[in-house]
């Protein structure tokens, strides 16, 4: 199991994992949410497609099929950018699934699906105890 990290007495505010449900990753002109930054420099600064390196935490990417706003080939690819990289990034889709396919009030099945796979995502991880009473399901 994964031990809470330090760092001069205080808590890393750095994720351990990430588990992303319709992610926006590109915040660039070519991806959307620029207009969301003060600054134009700062959306692609801080964008995740531009910050692709190695030793990033493990990450679950979600994502429908039919999303119109982030194209699911985009997400593919950029799970794949990070892989190549040597992170740990799974990249699931769902079939016939738009942007908030997750959401228990649109698909009660993907939403179900979305949390055991997250579940098992994070015992493959080593965060979660797979013998704990705590497990979903």
């Amino acid at each position: 199991m994964h031990k809470k990290v330090e760092h001069n007495g205080f808590f890393s505010g750095a994720p351990n994992a990430l588990i992303l449900w319709s992610a926006i990753f590109d915040t660039t002109k070519r991806g959307i949410g620029m207009e969301n930054f003060s600054h134009k420099r700062d959306a692609r600064r801080t964008s995740p497609s531009k910050n692709i390196r190695r030793k990033l935490p493990p990450m679950l990417f979600f994502h429908g099929n039919e999303d119109p706003i982030v194209p699911v080939a985009s997400v593919e690819k950029f799970a794949q950018r990070l892989s190549s990289k040597r992170n740990v990034a799974r990249f699931v889709p769902f079939n016939r699934a738009t942007h908030s396919f997750f959401n228990f009030n649109v698909n009660q099945h993907y939403f179900v699906q979305t949390l055991e796979s997250a579940e098992g995502f994070l015992i493959d991880q080593g965060f979660l105890d797979p013998t704990s009473s705590e497990v979903i399901g």
